[in-house]
């Protein structure tokens, strides 16, 4: 895969599977290459299943048994590149996460410890990585939150004082503190109403342009990434189907899959019915032979349902994985 000069992340061919027996295993993202380029917003989409919570992981490095992950993360580093996969995980956390990467999980309002104030959250991420003292960090985490648009006063607070949407910007000030290079952010507006949807998407994407860094968006809402992404990944069965600049993404859209994505979403002054994607995805337990797809795509051939096929370039740019372009 060809390195860009300015690519803060390469995954090559990287695999991440769920090892639930010696006879049972879910390769839930299943040989997949991106690059990260250094101050863009990229999106992430797909069904929920499709392997996007588990690439990120993979890409983070947070390998929780029985997830686990093979090939190559090489992350930029003061001008080198460390591959995230053959360090372990006590190094990634003492070198890697928070000061380079960070994480905004799923649910991520619910991380915060309950019995720990929130200027101790700060305070014990800053005082480790910065290697200063408590009072120190506190003080520290004084002057940041207000530069969030946080009140001083929420790190007295403990979480449960706190509502939804306030501990998310929360966990995302938090994410955000050392100013890591690479922020994952897993559905972070999910159980969040629609108000503070924006409020914290603005609030991400504020913070992304004053920090020029690399924001990674997961979520399954074509609308948000229509809103805010500036690239495009989508997923399907744990593989890359489609993968283009966001704009030609939506206006133009190749894989059937994705085609059914953007259909669904609602169009100013359309009114005509939504027709939602027939069938299921498939059991990834015991996937299709052929193109993943084949069973639910309205265009499927004899050959979709016997050779998978590969990721190919449809121009510079944007690549599709599909029989139909395969020729070009």
């Amino acid at each position: 895969m060809p390195v860009e000069t300015d690519a803060v992340l390469k995954a090559v061919n990287v695999y991440g599977e769920y090892v639930l027996s010696p006879e049972i295993s879910i390769k839930a993202v299943n040989d997949v290459s991106i690059q990260l380029q250094r101050n863009e917003i990229v999106g992430i989409a797909g069904e929920s299943g499709c392997g996007k919570s588990t690439l990120i992981k993979v890409l983070y490095g947070f390998l929780d048994p029985p997830l686990t992950a093979r090939g190559k993360v090489m992350l930029g580093v003061t001008n080198n590149y460390i591959n995230i996969l053959s360090v372990s995980e006590d190094y990634r956390r003492e070198n890697i996460w928070w000061k380079n990467i960070s994480y905004i999980p799923q649910n991520s309002m619910n991380v915060l410890n309950p019995f720990m104030r929130i200027g101790d959250h700060f305070s014990e991420v800053l005082s480790k990585h910065l290697k200063i003292s408590k009072s120190e960090a506190y003080k520290i985490a004084e002057e940041y939150i207000g530069t969030m648009g946080l009140r001083k006063d929420v790190l007295k607070a403990f979480p449960h004082q706190l509502s939804g949407g306030m501990r998310q910007r929360i966990v995302v000030a938090l994410a955000l503190q050392l100013k890591p290079s690479i922020i994952f952010a897993d559905e972070p507006t999910t159980a969040v109403d629609v108000i503070l949807q924006k409020v914290l998407l603005q609030f991400l994407t504020e913070k992304q342009k004053e920090l020029q860094n690399t924001l990674v968006l997961v979520t399954h809402d074509m609308g948000v990434h229509a809103m805010i992404t500036q690239r495009m990944i989508v997923m399907y069965a744990g593989k890359i189907i489609e993968e283009a600049p966001t704009e030609n993404l939506f206006e133009d859209p190749k894989h059937p899959y994705t085609q059914a994505l953007v259909r669904s979403l609602p169009r100013l002054g359309d009114e005509s019915p939504k027709i939602g994607l027939g069938g299921v995805p498939p059991d990834l337990k015991n996937p299709p032979l052929g193109c993943k797809f084949h069973p639910r795509c309205p265009y499927a051939a004899d050959v979709c349902r016997k050779e998978e096929p590969p990721l190919i370039e449809y121009e510079k740019g944007w690549k599709v994985r599909c029989v139909l372009y395969s020729g070009r």
